[in-house]
């Protein structure tokens, strides 16, 4: 009998060991979209939606200066602004919020090489547009 006694305690307390360790995976583990974003990745996002302000905030301001050098302006705030967006998502580790801002990163790039193209031109901000559209709603 002495025997049993021994066996019998390790068993159940490997039982409640596994009931422990299945507790403690399951709330570490759940799936992103249930979780929402990481405090990390709030920031990252916070300081992608600034940059995007701050960067149309300078776009405006240069627009104001008008030809020629307001238009080589124009292509600087959005060359900086682009810069700003590939710096500020660095530490992020949601996918589609570091896919987004490198799209409207290349988007801002792509404005500023429209701009030094033709800087008498308009070029289109719709592509810039659906980009922060998409920041926006990976972000929240």
């Amino acid at each position: 009998m002495s025997g049993c006694t021994p066996e019998e305690d390790p068993p159940a307390a490997a039982a409640q060991a596994p009931s422990a360790a299945a507790g403690a995976p399951s709330p570490a583990a759940p799936s992103p979209s249930s979780v929402g974003l990481d405090a990390t990745t709030k920031k990252v996002c916070e300081n992608l939606l600034d940059a995007v302000k701050e960067t149309a905030a300078n776009v405006a301001k240069a627009e104001k200066i008008g030809p020629p050098a307001g238009h080589f302006a124009v292509g600087a705030a959005y060359l900086a602004g682009s810069a700003q967006m590939s710096a500020d998502s660095i530490g992020g580790t949601d996918e589609r919020v570091q896919a987004a801002a490198d799209r409207v990163s290349t988007a801002m790039s792509d404005l500023d090489a429209a701009q030094q193209k033709d800087p008498e031109g308009k070029p289109s901000k719709a592509k810039l547009k659906a980009a922060v559209t998409e920041l926006k709603a990976a972000c929240s």
